[in-house]
């Protein structure tokens, strides 16, 4: 385990240039006295200070600290310990408690300290910290405020215990320097993005998204920010579409507080989308955060009717089923397809189910949404009926569709609904020729939802000579077949 030790020889050269006050917190530049030292050598050196002057008696009324312990390696007077991680820290009692409040409880009657490992930043922040405590000049940057306000709240170094204190420092910092930059309240929450869980980081956080969120939407409102062009995107929605999910999620949560219109909210949710979704790589493997960024993703999604084209609700849905998302997402995404259906192609239900690798669970996915629909529907129906009865046909081939199951698929739209049976008819024989070597019953089974009388002219002429049909089904293609050039 390391110790922060002093050596009494370094001590005498400097200890005339301590002697005479404590510098303050740097918040815009470093001291240049400090930035060539590093911070052990600045602590080792206030540490030495305080040691030598606590061993005289002063009778000018200032405060004395009398030394309980000693230092191993110089014999000089220490008189508590902090312990961190792999180091301990030698250093004095009446530094850290007049600056932290954890402190001046947890050494009210004890001299040894452990804290947490997972103190923000470890031994090498607490380093700074205490050499605050002594009165050193710390620099604060854009690479250290967090970190510094995280442990500053943590340690209680708030005003209550000494003017310009730690936590007052890193605030000035934050909200006069940082949260006015677009680039370094990005910096700041990627240093933030390391802290959590610590609750503080998601207090910045929080203020550092809606720093972002009122930029972004300024710069959307003043039309200075495209959106949906690629080659006119400023550096800020770049920036907003390599976020983390998590804050991307918080950043469009802040744009729609913000009173931002739904339409750029949602072409923003759309790039973010095509990014990081719909733009992985075929025969990736999908990994948990891959999950739950997708998930993330799809509860964004607005609700309002054609803010997202069918077309990528439905690759939307093809995911889900391929990456074994929760069964809420799946809900969602179906709800919001159901909702305009009608304006999906065939096309579009066949690129879903590439998307999903799993033709049964696409399938049985797919005739929910289309149940629903019907029953929800009083208009808009034959556009859907005819998309559907033609992905029947596509998906007629596929082995894994018994008898049975391709009779539920044809179910999902009512007989009485189809004004016509051609697509239907069509469907059922690319079935019956992917599947030869089907039953006379199984035919029969299949074809219970025909109505021949629904069938065109041609398509009944066909029936009749199409001996992958039931017989049944031959007969009453031959009686309609027979009416029709009566009535003519």
């Amino acid at each position: 385990m390391d110790t922060i030790y002093e050596s009494f020889e370094e001590f005498v050269d400097s200890s005339d240039e301590r002697s005479n006050g404590a510098s303050s917190t740097d918040c815009t530049s470093s001291s240049a006295r400090v930035s060539a030292d590093s911070p052990t050598s600045i602590l080792r050196r206030s540490v030495r200070a305080w040691s030598v002057r606590s061993v005289f008696t002063c009778f000018s009324g200032r405060f004395i600290e009398l030394s309980t312990c000693r230092c191993d390696a110089t014999g000089l007077p220490t008189t508590v310990h902090v312990e961190i991680k792999e180091r301990s820290f030698g250093l004095h009692k009446f530094p850290l408690t007049s600056r932290s409040g954890l402190f001046k409880r947890l050494l009210s009657d004890q001299t040894y300290v452990k804290l947490g490992d997972d103190f923000p930043g470890g031994s090498e922040v607490f380093e700074l910290i205490a050499s605050f405590c002594y009165g050193s000049t710390i620099h604060i940057d854009v690479s250290n405020v967090a970190v510094l306000r995280c442990c500053a709240e943590l340690l209680e170094m708030t005003e209550e215990y000494r003017k310009g204190n730690l936590c007052g420092r890193t605030e000035d910092y934050l909200t006069q320097v940082v949260f006015k930059s677009w680039v370094d309240t990005l910096s700041v929450l990627q240093q933030c993005a390391k802290l959590v869980p610590a609750r503080e980081a998601f207090q910045i956080i929080s203020r550092g998204i809606d720093s972002l969120a009122a930029a972004a939407c300024k710069g959307i409102r003043q039309e200075r920010v495209s959106v949906t062009s690629e080659n006119d995107r400023c550096s800020m929605v770049k920036d907003i579409l390599e976020l983390p999910v998590t804050f991307f999620d918080r950043l469009v949560n802040g744009l729609r507080k913000q009173g931002l219109d739904e339409k750029p909210v949602s072409q923003l949710i759309l790039e973010y989308i095509k990014r990081w979704v719909l733009g992985t790589k075929e025969g990736t493997d999908v990994k948990d955060g891959d999950v739950h960024l997708f998930e993330a993703t799809v509860r964004l999604l607005p609700l309002e009717r054609f803010l997202v084209p069918i077309k990528v609700l439905l690759s939307l849905h093809g995911c889900a089923l391929a990456w074994n998302a929760s069964k809420d997402c799946r809900l969602q995404l179906e709800a919001r397809i159901v909702s305009q259906l009608e304006l999906a192609t065939v096309d579009d239900f066949l690129m879903s189910l590439r998307t999903s690798k799993n033709s049964r669970a696409h399938m049985d996915s797919m005739r929910q949404i289309v149940s629903e629909f019907m029953s929800q529907q009083e208009i808009l129906l034959d556009a859907v009926v005819k998309v559907w009865d033609e992905y029947l046909a596509e998906i007629a081939s596929d082995p894994e569709v018994g008898p049975r199951t391709f009779v539920e698929l044809t179910e999902a739209v009512p007989s009485n609904i189809r004004p016509n049976h051609d697509l239907l008819y069509r469907a059922i024989h690319a079935y019956f020729q992917s599947h030869p070597s089907l039953s006379h019953a199984d035919r029969v089974t299949v074809c219970q939802g025909l109505n021949c009388q629904k069938l065109s002219r041609e398509i009944c002429m066909h029936a009749v000579q199409n001996e992958l049909m039931p017989l049944r089904m031959i007969v009453q293609a031959m009686f309609v077949q027979q009416l029709e050039s009566r009535g003519a």
